[in-house]
């Protein structure tokens, strides 16, 4: 049985040290921030930075390639990371928990997945059920299709060549889903013709009466 509506939105990001495409990435920071889906407007925010070496420990991978890519564009996570005294269990078996949300992510095979693992090889239970996983590109595609505008290229732009960091990586993407799903309500909304939208919930529709074309033999 699917419980009550959920209404509680948590973006999630994850920073690595390991590729994305792998099952068991290590994760070196752990962002996550509350928020109203309707202003964008942020309630909270939780950060975690689990020991690399704990990760690796767990069975988490890393490679060389991504290594580098950190190292030019968040070196300072990696760095917090190493020194961190917080292994991965207690960063996931802390205070924060994501049970009764709605989690969103920047792609639905993309953090999600990651914590999914990370709660998985460190026997713990997970506390999103499959149905609590929300896709913020798949938002952002659909917005696209009814307003012909990419609210995430858009707000890329204007980011460019900044430093990632997993709560402002949620700040960022917060921003763009938000527009995109406002812009999607505003632009539908206008779209509605008066007379559909004039109809009360559970009116009977009534069928229109059809005009049969004559034939030739047809009674008089």
């Amino acid at each position: 049985m699917l419980p009550e509506v959920l209404d509680v939105h948590i973006m999630v990001d994850c920073e690595l040290a390991g590729h994305p495409n792998m099952n068991k990435p290590a994760i070196t920071q752990i962002g996550a921030v509350f928020f109203d889906v309707e202003t964008g407007e942020e309630k909270s925010r939780f950060e975690g930075f689990p020991n690399l070496q704990s990760c690796l420990a767990r069975g988490l991978v890393q490679d060389h390639v991504t290594l580098e890519w950190v190292d030019r564009n968040c070196p300072e996570v990696l760095m917090i990371s190493q020194e961190s005294t917080t292994t991965l269990k207690e960063a996931f078996g802390g205070r924060y928990r994501f049970g009764d949300t709605l989690l969103w992510a920047n792609g639905s095979m993309q953090d999600n997945r990651w914590l999914h693992f990370s709660y998985e090889t460190c026997k713990l239970i997970q506390p999103v059920k499959f149905f609590q996983y929300k896709c913020a590109m798949t938002a952002n595609y659909t917005a696209q299709k009814i307003t012909k505008r990419n609210f995430r290229r858009e707000a890329d732009r204007v980011r460019r060549e900044q430093r990632h960091d997993a709560v402002k990586d949620c700040l960022h993407q917060i921003g763009w889903l938000v527009n995109g799903l406002n812009a999607s309500m505003r632009k539908q909304a206008t779209s509605i013709p008066f007379y559909a939208s004039s109809i009360t919930s559970g009116s009977p529709v009534h069928e229109r009466t059809s005009r049969r074309r004559r034939l030739d033999f047809d009674d008089e």
